[in-house]
């Protein structure tokens, strides 16, 4: 977003901080104050917070996307805070987990297929095939770490 609010600006880029550190100390000074935004980083331990550089004078504007993390569900009658569009890898994912708990070859393959198209709904194309590789130790289903661990 450009200064003003109302028209497109630059492109604000990721930066990790520590590289920002190491090659220009001094970033969060605040005589390096501007309204454009040309950076922008947060840590790990506190993700909801995040830093721009160089310093903003409180008159810039930044425009954000963002995914909220949806309240858990802990009962049968809990409402799942997710939209609409979700439905069909919810669908897929929920019968991945049940052909999951079924033995035998028919069943796990199914589940697979079933989980790779979650995968691919949620995720992207790329991802899912991340995880089907034989050489990927993410490969089977039920790993409940397996749509972070490689993030």
């Amino acid at each position: 977003m450009g200064t003003d609010g109302q028209t497109a600006g630059r492109a604000v880029r990721r930066v990790d901080q520590h590289v920002l550190d190491r090659h220009m100390p001094n970033w969060s000074s605040a005589d390096r104050e501007s309204d454009e935004v040309r950076h922008w980083m947060w840590t790990e331990d506190q993700p909801r917070i995040w830093f721009c550089d160089p310093p903003n004078t409180g008159e810039g504007h930044v425009e954000i996307t963002y995914v909220e993390t949806p309240e858990p569900v802990t009962g049968e009658d809990d409402e799942l805070s997710l939209g609409d569009h979700f439905e069909p890898a919810i669908h897929e994912y929920v019968v991945a987990m049940a052909l999951s708990k079924d033995v035998g070859a028919y069943s796990s393959r199914h589940a697979q297929e079933f989980y790779s198209r979650f995968l691919q709904l949620v995720t992207g194309k790329i991802e899912s095939r991340r995880h089907r590789d034989p050489r990927s130790q993410l490969h089977r289903v039920g790993n409940p770490g397996a749509a972070e661990a490689d993030d």
